[in-house]
C-alpha cells in the first residue's frame, strides 16, 4: 500500500522538485524588491558560497587523482614530452 509520505519522499528527491521549490520560493521572492541594495547581504553569502565550493570541488578533485594514481600518470606524461 502506498502511503503520502513514500510519495512526498519520493518527490523531494527529485531534482526537478526541488528547483522549483528554490526558484519560486526563494529566488522568485528576491526578484521582486524594488530596490536592490538589500541584496548586497545575499550576495556575500553566495560570493562566500560559490567560494566554498570551488574548494570542495578541488580538494574532491584532487584527492580522487591521487587515490587512483591519475596524478603519476599524468606526470610521466608531462616529463616524456
Amino acid at each position: 500500500m502506498l502511503h503520502i509520505t513514500d510519495v512526498v519522499h519520493a518527490m523531494l528527491v527529485e531534482r526537478w522538485v526541488i528547483m522549483t521549490a528554490v526558484t519560486v520560493f526563494v529566488i522568485f521572492p528576491l526578484s521582486l524588491l524594488k530596490k536592490l541594495s538589500s541584496l548586497r547581504f545575499t550576495a556575500t553569502l553566495g560570493f562566500f558560497a560559490t567560494c566554498y565550493l570551488v574548494f570542495v570541488v578541488f580538494g574532491r578533485t584532487t584527492e580522487s587523482i591521487v587515490k587512483d594514481g591519475t596524478l603519476h600518470t599524468l606526470l610521466k606524461v608531462i616529463a616524456d614530452n
